[in-house]
């Protein structure tokens, strides 16, 4: 959105005399999506570093962060439903990294297949404790998706939290 508001300004510097510039309307209901989405990321910024001060800091609990999360996805209209087991004890980056990836894989999943049904799983198995983020919406090449694509770099992201504690990220999904 900013973009396209740079090129629309561009395009009023650059009118030729007589040419007609670009309806003030369109500028202004650009700059108003610009705003919205901005704002959008700054409360989007604010959550996650709370939450990541927090886990850092080792007093996250990854079950009450991530259900903070569903709420508020639940509160948009999403259909998402959490199960969670006990969490063993573990060290304050691993519950960060749960924390951290759960949080994106829930918004990748409200965000890409709008109208799915969305689970969230918490839990641990042995000496491995997991997130499971599963929808039923129309699915992805993850081949095509693990590096930044189209300025998005949110699976790469998923991947480094993960990686950072000695995890991975285990993605499975097909068009369709």
């Amino acid at each position: 959105a900013l973009t396209a508001l740079d090129a629309q300004i561009a395009g009023l510097a650059n009118t030729e005399p007589g040419g007609s510039p670009p309806p003030i309307g369109a500028l202004r209901a650009t700059l108003r999506t610009a705003q919205r989405l901005v704002h959008d990321d700054v409360l989007a910024l604010r959550e996650l570093t709370g939450m990541q001060y927090a886990a850092d800091s080792g007093a996250a609990d990854p079950a009450a962060a991530l259900g903070v999360i569903v709420d508020g996805l639940r509160d948009e209209g999403a259909a998402v439903e959490m199960i969670v087991q006990d969490l063993p004890p573990m060290p304050a980056a691993h519950r960060a990294a749960l924390i951290r990836v759960g949080r994106e894989a829930l918004r990748n999943a409200a965000k890409h297949a709008p109208g799915a049904n969305i689970t969230l799983a918490l839990g641990a198995e042995a000496d491995t404790a997991y997130v499971t983020v599963t929808d039923d919406g129309p699915g992805f090449d993850p081949a095509s998706a693990l590096g930044p694509v189209d300025g998005h770099i949110g699976l790469a992201l998923l991947a480094d939290a993960a990686e950072g504690v000695g995890g991975r990220l285990d993605l499975r999904s097909r068009p369709g």
